[in-house]
């Protein structure tokens, strides 16, 4: 993959610096104070457009604000009814008021926009993009905090998180981990961790800074004198466990043992335990075998794509440059369209956001030059037998695979 998306982000911190050293093992502040840099990415004014976009869907939104709960949807929404609606009979619908989130931010509260890039087609082609170059799936949530205020309370993430500084400052106190790497059944509690909370370290955050925390580490902040936007694209990649669980499903699936109920009583029998470790220890062996890492791997890789967010842009233009495919017109693939590609000898399944397209294995070859940079559909025509080529390259058009040159 050429296109280093994550890389742009923590610049001049190389992506693969960055896993050698950073990943879920330190904190990291990338200080460049350089607004410009980030400008492209995110403004008040996406912010504003998310309160019209998202109207209709109230719970991508929430108010927070440090020592106080989180408002109540009923509190920053509106009842609107359609035109005549007595005679016409139809339902009000709840809608976000951005008059009630103003007066909200007026009153100290944060505004988290949850998964952004629905609101924002250019966010996000930016997480597909990441999700291609790094095959870890990535949401982008924006906060919009008023001057000299806090949203959470101290907390820790169970996904890794990537701050952007868009406008603003933030001051940031991060603490070593209580809970290394937690999972999600594994939540900060204020309680449970009272007294383990060791000094933090402090990072101010100005505009054009990226700010890395790995999950598990405990973490708050709070607005300066001037309001502040960031953006935090929460990390989430395959992890050991996601790997085994796979592996014992697929397993239990050629494996009846594993499939079969616990006796009746088995609560109550002291030798439930030690006969059911030895039965395990039997049966795990085969479940684990190295023969089945690559399919379990598969399986877990897919489930990103039930959550990847599908995208428009270029569509009808590529579509309409197909129309007038010539020998020369230059075809590549999209950078912005995950994708998993799993040969199956006589078919080759394309795992997409949604769906698998299915292309017959005669055009192996055609998809693999595709795979190695831009190409002409001559020289694409010529790797599909049967005269095929064209029937190929609209099925990849018409699941925004390939870009198509006008």
């Amino acid at each position: 993959m050429d296109d280093d998306a994550f890389g742009r982000l923590i610049a001049p911190i190389t992506t693969a610096a960055f896993f050698e050293r950073y990943f879920e093992r330190e904190v990291l502040h990338v200080a460049r104070g350089d607004a410009a840099a980030v400008a492209a990415l995110y403004a008040v004014a996406d912010v504003e457009n998310a309160l019209i976009l998202g109207a209709n869907e109230p719970d991508h939104f929430a108010l927070i604000k440090t020592g106080a709960e989180a408002l109540a949807v009923d509190a920053f929404t509106s009842s609107r009814s359609v035109v005549r609606n007595r005679t016409a009979r139809k339902a009000s619908r709840a809608l976000v008021d951005p008059r009630a989130v103003l007066d909200a931010f007026a009153r100290g509260y944060t505004l988290n926009i949850k998964d952004a890039s629905a609101y924002q087609p250019a966010l996000a082609l930016l997480c597909n993009r990441i999700q291609t170059q790094l095959g870890m799936y990535v949401q982008a949530n924006a906060y919009f905090t008023p001057p000299r205020a806090q949203g959470f309370e101290l907390h820790y993430d169970t996904h890794d998180t990537l701050i952007v500084q868009i406008e603003g400052e933030k001051a940031w106190r991060i603490h070593e981990p209580v809970v290394p790497l937690p999972l999600e059944i594994q939540p900060f509690s204020a309680a449970a961790h009272e007294g383990k909370i060791g000094t933090p370290r402090e990072f101010t955050i100005r505009a054009g800074d990226a700010l890395y925390i790995p999950h598990g580490f405990p973490h708050d902040a709070q607005t300066a004198e001037r309001r502040s936007l960031h953006l935090t694209f929460a990390i989430s990649p395959i992890r050991l466990i996601d790997l085994v669980e796979s592996l014992v499903h697929l397993g239990a699936l050629g494996e009846p043992a594993l499939r079969a109920a616990l006796p009746p009583g088995w609560q109550r029998d002291p030798g439930f335990a030690a006969r059911t470790s030895a039965q395990l220890a039997g049966l795990l062996p085969r479940a684990i075998a190295s023969e089945r890492i690559p399919l379990a791997a598969e399986l877990a890789f897919n489930e990103l794509f039930g959550a990847t967010r599908t995208t428009a842009a270029g569509a009808f233009d590529t579509l309409a440059a197909f129309e007038s495919l010539a020998t020369a017109s230059k075809i590549r693939l999209r950078d912005d369209t995950p994708f998993q590609l799993r040969d199956r000898g006589e078919r080759l399944d394309i795992v997409l956001a949604g769906k698998v397209v299915t292309i017959p294995a005669l055009a192996r070859a055609a998809f693999a030059r595709l795979q190695t940079g831009p190409v002409t559909f001559g020289e694409l025509d010529a790797l599909v037998p049967d005269g095929l080529g064209r029937t190929f390259v609209r099925t990849l058009v018409m699941n925004e695979l390939v870009w198509v040159a006008p």
